[in-house]
């Protein structure tokens, strides 16, 4: 069974790691969720082809900015599974998917 393409809902959710590294070891917009402090359940990834901001990519100094602090916990989540780079991850469409407490 293949979860990539489907719609995800998460609820109670904690952001554990807002610099997520890559495979390479470099940072690419992408953050862990867990459902406590610590845990590194799930990877979320901006994509700059969707409108949110909850991640930024500054060309100039070629390094990704956001506002999110590790801690923060969300209500719920949403966004469709993808599958790159041997990482299950979530990827929001839009900032309106991450409902915050």
């Amino acid at each position: 069974n293949s979860y990539e393409a489907a719609f995800v809902s998460l609820k109670n959710v904690v952001i554990t790691d807002i610099e997520a590294l890559g495979t390479d070891g470099k940072p690419h917009g992408e953050m862990y969720i867990g459902a406590n402090s610590g845990e590194k359940t799930l990877m979320v990834k901006a994509d700059l082809k969707w409108p949110v901001t909850f991640y930024s990519y500054d060309k100039d100094a070629k390094k990704w900015s956001t506002s999110l602090t590790e801690g923060t916990k969300l209500k719920s989540i949403r966004g469709i599974m993808t599958y790159s780079f041997e990482r299950w991850k979530l990827m929001p469409l839009s900032d309106d998917m991450l409902e915050f407490e």
